[in-house]
């Protein structure tokens, strides 16, 4: 089920030995809040009711999320479903309150906000951010995060 040898690549490129403990935090937390924004861009975003309700969008990214993460580790992808539940959960209380339009703003200030600091945290170790860099951070980033805390539970990714 798992390509283990994907996941090693994978967790080579965003797990810096080394790096200070801030610029990963400040990295993990960049990463996860590019996810809600995501998330909740997708809630916000006009759904045709013969295709469903609101959220069907951030629905259909977790899933691919989801999926990707599967391939490689059913553990991570568990641990990721859950942290996407948590957020498509708080996304919806918020859609309630705010309505689409506030959500949206809220989310495209959290997206700018996490790119600058994705680039901050890239450039202080020394490496500049580029635009296939910058996806493989969006991508690989959510799952090293996974297993670097699956890991630090004593669970092997």
């Amino acid at each position: 089920m798992s390509d283990r040898g994907a996941l090693d690549a994978l967790l080579a490129r965003h797990m810096v030995a080394g790096e200070p403990r801030r610029h990963q935090a400040l990295r993990w937390v960049a990463l996860s809040a590019w996810w809600w924004s995501i998330l909740a861009t997708g809630w916000a975003l006009p759904v045709p009711t013969a295709f469903g309700r609101p959220g069907l969008w951030s629905a259909l990214a977790a899933v691919a999320l989801f999926a990707a993460a599967q391939r490689l580790s059913r553990a991570i992808a568990l641990s990721l479903a859950a942290v996407m539940a948590a957020m498509l959960a708080a996304t919806a209380l918020l859609h309630d309150v705010l309505g689409p339009v506030g959500v949206l703003g809220i989310a495209c200030a959290t997206m700018v906000g996490s790119l600058l600091a994705l680039v901050v945290a890239e450039r202080r170790l020394g490496r500049p951010l580029t635009p296939g860099g910058l996806a493989d951070s969006i991508f690989g980033g959510p799952i090293a995060l996974a297993a670097g805390a699956l890991r630090r539970v004593g669970v092997s990714p």
